[in-house]
């Protein structure tokens, strides 16, 4: 950890921790599938190096989701063309797009069964690495739909940081983690 190896921060200059994966400092982490079109992207000479894996856990899995919604706006100008275009965005040739344009999972299960998401990536050494995501969405619930959830995420992410980078204890860490949540909830 002191090396940078663990953890990115800030000074990787974005929330992907390229910087350092590009510089091999970083060798691991945990993320979601997203983060395979990053590696695509932005560090292509490392291709055949990274395999996607299930994440370690001590007593029963579990995962939490996230991601992107289509939605349409109260009050929208057109709702039954809003409603048409997500219907036309969930179909699986456009969800297919999400996977080979964008590299993120796409939004239906029955994306999960395309011949470009079933298919060995020679990005990642000849695996499917779908599967490996489609495993965990058994125990994933989505994150919690509150307001606040943006600055409970980053108050949870500070706690684990400074226990481990930091060596602040894990009860301190728990406990200002608790008390920002506490705080978000009441706005």
């Amino acid at each position: 950890m002191d090396a940078g190896s663990v953890y990115w921060g800030p000074d990787e200059g974005d929330s992907g921790g390229l910087a350092g994966i590009a510089d091999e400092r970083i060798g691991m982490f945990l993320n979601g599938p997203y983060m395979m079109g990053i590696l695509k992207e932005g560090v292509p000479e490392q291709s055949g190096k990274w395999a996607v894996a299930d994440a370690p856990f001590s007593k029963e899995p579990g995962s939490y989701l996230g991601g992107t919604g289509l939605v349409i706006p109260t009050g929208a100008k057109n709702p039954q063309g809003g409603w048409e275009l997500a219907q036309f965005l969930l179909q699986p040739a456009q969800q297919e797009l999400v996977y080979t344009k964008a590299g993120a999972a796409p939004a239906t299960l029955e994306a999960l069964e395309l011949p470009a998401l079933t298919q060995a990536d020679p990005f990642f050494d000849g695996q499917v690495p779908f599967p490996v995501f489609e495993k965990a969405l058994e125990s994933a619930q989505p994150f919690p739909y509150v307001a606040g959830w943006s600055d409970i995420d980053q108050a949870i992410t500070d706690g684990v940081v400074a226990t481990l980078v930091q060596g602040t204890p894990p009860k301190t860490s728990l406990e200002n983690a608790a008390a920002t949540a506490d705080e978000a909830l009441q706005k």
